[in-house]
């Protein structure tokens, strides 16, 4: 298996269907609470169809974790030891399989075992999309 990150998607085999959009371009303009399987099923995947388009840099996902527990710390290791990117597969009703790598989830914070510097990352953001 090819562990997923930034630097091994030209290795993927052509059956994965990786975005083609500039990723290093995109900035962080929804910060989404609590990443569960449904928001990166869903949500984060049409935002990665939108994210093609042009002048939709902006909108990429910061996710925020609200409960210190096991599930949430494990996302706190293993989202940013694959740069944010995960896999979507999809079923279709004839039974074929789709595999996607998703891209529009940029960070994860776990602002609970470290508030202050959510709390700053935060007003920079403020600061920084209100110019």
């Amino acid at each position: 298996m090819i562990a997923l990150s930034s630097e091994t998607l030209p290795t993927l085999p052509a059956s994965v269907e990786v975005f083609a959009y500039d990723r290093t371009s995109l900035k962080v303009g929804i910060v989404h609470l609590s990443v569960g399987n449904f928001h990166r099923a869903h949500q984060c995947w049409y935002v990665d169809r939108l994210l093609h388009e042009p002048g939709n840099e902006g909108w990429g996902f910061c996710g925020v974790g609200l409960i210190d527990d096991a599930t949430e710390r494990l996302k706190l290791e293993a989202f940013p030891a694959q740069d944010n990117l995960y896999t979507l597969t999809r079923y279709a009703p004839d039974g074929t399989t789709r595999h996607q790598v998703i891209g529009s989830m940029l960070d994860y914070l776990l602002p609970l075992l470290i508030p202050r510097l959510f709390w700053r990352a935060w007003r920079t953001r403020k600061r920084a999309s209100s110019r």
